[in-house]
């Protein structure tokens, strides 16, 4: 079995938005969120993936197919002099 991450590009972002909506779902029994009038639950922070440079979006593949997606920020949710990056999602 491989596994590998490879970087979300801007033409996949569709793909990945597809996925964060089927995470947000999940989760939605615990953080009590609902859908918008589009019928998403809409990720906030997903055009900063695309804009800025200290966050980035991989898919998760397994034997070469998606298996899932993780973002990855450089904003730390401890020090920094302990941890470089923070598991957004």
């Amino acid at each position: 079995m491989e596994i590998e991450l490879v970087e979300v590009q801007a033409n996949e972002k569709m793909v990945l938005t597809n996925l964060i909506e089927k995470y947000l779902y999940e989760f939605s029994q615990w953080e009590k969120t609902d859908v918008n009038a589009d019928g998403n639950y809409g990720y906030e922070y997903l055009d900063c993936y695309f804009e800025e440079e200290n966050r980035y979006p991989y898919f998760i593949k397994v034997d070469g197919t998606l298996a899932g997606f993780v973002m990855i920020s450089d904003y730390p949710e401890v020090p920094e002099e302990k941890t470089g990056y923070c598991l957004s999602e």
